[in-house]
């Protein structure tokens, strides 16, 4: 019982830190598109 709520946790954890990632990558394209729009 221990050990499964030790890895929900990781699990979690890992889930967390893939989507805050995945919102970098979505800011950073999105800042490239706007400065590409500039540039242009």
């Amino acid at each position: 019982k221990e050990l499964r709520e030790v890895v929900t946790t990781v699990d979690t954890i890992i889930v967390q830190s893939y989507i805050n990632l995945m919102d970098m990558r979505l800011i950073r394209s999105k800042e490239d598109i706007a400065s590409s729009k500039i540039n242009i």
